[in-house]
């Protein structure tokens, strides 16, 4: 992500951020997809690596612009706000994913070496790859295309 993220969010400045957003959370679900995989019997180079690779790819893809287009949809005036609203946002989702995922799929009350996890462990795997899906949708539909320049013109300080 480190070397990563500064590269889409050149490729965004460039022609826009809806392509960047929509492609990161394709290749961000088809990382947790490949992590959906993992098992009891799957070892950390052939199996959990690669899926890691290329949820970090996915992240790194969709980061930047996905900040520009927040930040780049509001008055200069209101950036700051914007970039709170964001940030809190982000956390509140983390949260909530924190919360509800493990409920949703059947993970609470079971043990790590349990198939409860390991099934629970999949299906919770499968619904972040839905949503990844339907983030790359919604984006692709809401976000505008290319490089437009925003219709704000920005403040007097």
């Amino acid at each position: 992500m480190l070397v990563g993220s500064p590269q889409s969010g050149r490729l965004a400045d460039k022609i826009g951020a809806r392509v960047p957003i929509v492609a990161g959370n394709l290749i961000l679900a088809a990382g947790v997809w490949w992590l959906s995989l993992v098992g009891a019997g799957s070892e950390f180079l052939p199996d959990i690596l690669p899926g890691m690779i290329v949820l970090a790819v996915g992240l790194a893809t969709l980061g930047a612009p996905l900040t520009s287009a927040t930040l780049g949809a509001v008055d200069q005036h209101d950036q700051g706000i914007a970039s709170g609203v964001n940030n809190t946002v982000g956390q509140l989702a983390g949260l909530l994913m924190i919360v509800v995922l493990p409920a949703v799929a059947g993970l609470s009350g079971t043990t790590f070496d349990s198939p409860e996890f390991a099934d629970g462990y999949q299906l919770a795997m499968q619904i972040c790859t839905l949503l990844c899906l339907v983030a790359a949708g919604v984006a692709g539909v809401t976000i505008r295309s290319g490089n437009a320049p925003t219709d704000h013109q920005p403040r007097p300080l």
